[in-house]
């Protein structure tokens, strides 16, 4: 396909490839993935790998579809907070106007970098932050903690799941509560598959409002004050809200960060 060095990896840069560029598949493109020719795409590889002038190091580059999302773009979106891990909602320039699109985790390709040389980024402008946002989501699907199938089991057969989501799907200023919640730590008493589990899961709000609000609900759904809110022979399960402005971080040392709501196999599709 040609030499690759210092002369290509500035015209790349020059052409304006970067992570977040987004682009519609050529002829060469969509004969390379076997995606329809037009798909949109976005670049999902780093901007100094991209523009590296080293081939054989770097010889890829990871793009993903991207498409013009249905519903109007909100930030406050649990889709748009990067915690569904399928499909993240962002907000790009298209005719100067901010448009809502969705890139597609499960429709990803590895192209020749080489291929890039030939063309530029022509789709809706995606800005460098944003970019960035996709990389780092893109980098959760990978670091996402696995839950024992038991706890996962009992926390879905014992009704714990189903009053979560009742209040995480309550409204408040009109948008459901669970886009006020910035991270979720938590800790379980065993990887293995074992009869019973000591769990813990700790919410950390935007700001003290949401934080009483949610700790007001939880206890209310729950009929039991927090932290420990249900307790059986299989599952002890403990809640812990906090307010994101004056709870300390060493605080979640000992504890798993859960960026999205899925953190139980299924729950963020049917909350999103």
């Amino acid at each position: 396909m040609g030499e690759f060095g210092e002369s290509e990896a500035k015209h790349l840069l020059a052409s304006g490839w970067r992570q977040g560029s987004v682009f519609r598949a050529n002829a060469m493109i969509a004969q390379e993935t076997g995606l329809a020719e037009g798909t949109l795409l976005v670049v999902l590889t780093q901007s100094c790998t991209v523009v590296n002038e080293d081939i054989v190091k770097d010889p890829w580059i990871e793009v993903a579809a991207i498409e013009r999302d249905p519903q109007p773009y909100s930030a406050n979106s649990p889709q748009a907070k990067g915690r569904m891990f399928r499909k993240l909602s962002v907000p790009l320039d298209e005719s100067g106007q901010q448009v809502g699109f969705v890139v597609d985790i499960n429709v990803r390709r590895f192209l020749d970098r080489r291929l890039f040389l030939g063309f530029a980024p022509d789709g809706p402008v995606c800005s460098v932050a944003v970019g960035e946002s996709i990389g780092r989501w893109v980098g959760l699907t990978y670091s996402r903690a696995a839950l024992p199938n038991n706890l996962v089991r009992f926390f879905r057969e014992e009704g714990v799941k189903d009053k979560l989501e009742k209040v995480f799907k309550t409204k408040r200023e009109g948008q459901p509560i669970h886009g006020s919640v910035s991270w979720l730590y938590a800790d379980w008493s065993s990887d293995d598959e074992v009869d019973h589990y000591d769990m813990t899961i700790a919410m950390v709000c935007d700001d003290e409002f949401v934080a009483m609000e949610l700790d007001e609900m939880i206890s209310k759904a729950f009929g039991r004050e927090i932290p420990l809110i249900h307790e059986s022979e299989r599952l002890r399960l403990r809640i812990k809200v906090h307010d994101a402005k004056s709870v300390p971080v060493s605080e979640f040392d000992h504890m798993r960060r859960f960026s999205e709501w899925d953190f139980l196999t299924g729950l963020g599709e049917e909350l999103g």
